[in-house]
């Protein structure tokens, strides 16, 4: 899973549906995805939001905690689509 910085949530790769997200999200939308926490990955996933930048570039995501704790992370769009036969071969 790609990681998030601090605190460390990861972004969900192996989840079918965040890969439809990210695929389908236009330049300039945001999508929900999924996180989970880096100390326990087999707890619930986080919902997150998403984001592809204006010039399609870039994929950020914003994690908000209902204790308002803050991560985010930043990919390239077009590396973060490549990484999908890694999780999800086909």
């Amino acid at each position: 899973m790609a990681e998030l910085e601090p605190p460390a949530y990861y972004l969900d790769l192996q989840d079918k549906k965040n890969w439809s997200r990210i695929e389908s999200v236009k330049p300039g939308k945001s999508v929900p995805v999924w996180v989970r926490t880096e100390n326990d990955s087999m707890a619930e996933p986080i919902k997150a939001k998403g984001m592809r930048s204006e010039d399609g570039n870039s994929f950020d995501v914003v994690v908000e905690t209902a204790q308002g704790e803050q991560g985010g992370g930043s990919w390239n769009y077009n590396d973060l689509k490549k990484e999908k036969s890694a999780y999800l071969p086909d």
